[in-house]
Order: structure tokens, then C-alpha cells, then sequence
């Protein structure tokens, strides 16, 4: 992989939120999967949630550029105003987030899906559906948002909406999932990428690797010394 390649795998942290705020990674190269992967470590004691309030919730959605500069800070102020709200939608993003990873969970282990999991992705794009509308623009007829600047719920239709299109397209298949728990998506042109970053996750494992065989060779070194002594 080159350097510029690589480029990618650093992406250029949008630090609106300060130096101390403790950012997610952004692994996962497409949006779905970066919102699964901010629940990290899944079923481990390393587990951690990165998405533990609105304002987590709303930082990442502007870090990803679901959202742009002037809606961030004006849902910021609308989840100032109306917390109780903001709690509620946090609660419904946490719970598509779960969804999304056992809908992927199930499609990787070729397992059927329940049907709870479909009806409440129904239901979630039903909700993101109702404030969809056409207008005419230079360009033809497109579908636009409803004063989204107004919801707080806009960056988990927005999420909504990218995700179910994805999971409806061929790419579904070249889905992978890293030995951290991360998934990722392999665009590359053999399918033999094997870490959602090949600058962290995949500078650890070789790094471990490499111990590994020096270890087994410094074992078979000190056994032979043994037997010709």
C-alpha cells in the first residue's frame, strides 16, 4: 500500500470540541460502519461506548461531516434547550446503532435475520422518510430535507438513510471485520486488506508477530546450545 494510500488511515482530526475531549476513532471508512466501530470492543472488559451523550453523538456527526459547521453548532444550542429531547434521540441512535451491527453480525455468519431487527429498521427510516420532500433545482427534481437545522434527530436520519442504501448494494459483501472488533470495508482491488487500520491495528499485529518469531527463535537457539553442550 503507498503512502498516499495510507493517507487516509490519518484522518485530520476536527477538534471543535478541545484538546481533552476523548474523540472515537474514525475506522470504518464509510458511515455506517464508523457508527457501529464507536461502540468499540464489543462483549470484552475493554468494551467502551463513545457515544455516551447528544453532545458525543452530535461531535461525531460533525467530525464524519454528516453535518456541516452552522447545524452542529445550532443543534448544539437546540440540545442545550431541550435535554430531556436530546437524551431520547441519543437512546434511538444507540439503538440503530445495535441494530446495524446484529443486521451486519447476522449477513457475515450468513444467518437469518429476526424480524424484530427489520421492523425497527423499518420503522427508523419511516421516521427519517417523513421529513424527506422534492424540490426543483438546476439540476432536476431532488429530495431535500425538512428544516433540518431545526431536529435533533437530523444526523440519525441522515445516518439512517446512508446506511440502508449501503445495505441494499452489492458492496455489502467486501464488509470485514478486523481482529479488534472494528469492521471496515476492503475497496481493495484483490480483497486482501486484513485491518480496518493498517496504521494502528496493523502495526500491532506485526509488531506482535515479529516478537513472536523472535521469541521462537531465540527458544530454538537456547535448544540447541543445550543439546551441544
Amino acid at each position: 500500500m503507498t503512502n498516499n494510500n495510507l493517507n487516509r488511515f490519518v484522518p485530520a482530526r476536527i477538534t471543535r470540541a478541545g484538546k481533552d475531549f476523548d474523540y472515537c476513532p474514525l475506522d470504518g471508512d464509510i458511515p455506517l460502519l464508523q457508527f457501529i466501530n464507536t461502540h468499540s470492543k464489543r462483549g470484552t472488559l475493554q468494551a467502551k461506548d463513545y457515544l455516551t451523550s447528544y453532545r458525543e453523538f452530535l461531535i461525531w456527526s460533525h467530525e464524519i461531516k454528516l453535518i456541516d459547521d452552522e447545524t452542529s453548532d445550532i443543534l448544539e444550542l437546540e440540545a442545550y434547550c431541550y435535554e430531556r429531547e436530546a437524551g431520547g434521540i441519543l437512546n434511538k441512535a444507540i439503538i440503530a446503532r445495535g441494530n446495524f451491527y446484529l443486521l451486519i453480525d447476522h449477513i457475515m455468519h450468513d444467518e437469518p435475520v429476526p424480524a424484530a431487527i427489520i421492523n425497527e429498521l423499518n420503522d427508523a427510516n419511516d421516521e427519517a422518510n417523513r421529513h424527506i420532500h422534492y424540490v426543483m433545482t438546476p439540476y432536476g427534481l431532488r429530495e431535500a430535507w425538512r428544516s433540518p437545522q431545526e431536529e435533533l434527530a437530523f444526523p440519525l436520519w441522515i445516518i439512517t438513510k446512508s446506511a440502508l442504501k449501503f445495505l441494499t448494494s452489492a458492496e455489502v459483501k467486501y464488509i470485514k471485520r478486523c481482529h479488534c472488533g472494528h469492521f471496515y470495508l476492503d475497496t481493495t482491488k484483490n480483497r486482501n486488506r486484513r485491518y480496518c487500520n493498517p496504521l494502528t491495528c496493523g502495526k500491532i499485529r506485526r509488531s506482535k508477530k515479529y516478537l513472536e518469531r523472535l521469541r521462537s527463535r531465540q527458544f530454538e537457539d537456547l535448544a540447541i546450545r543445550k543439546f551441544e553442550d
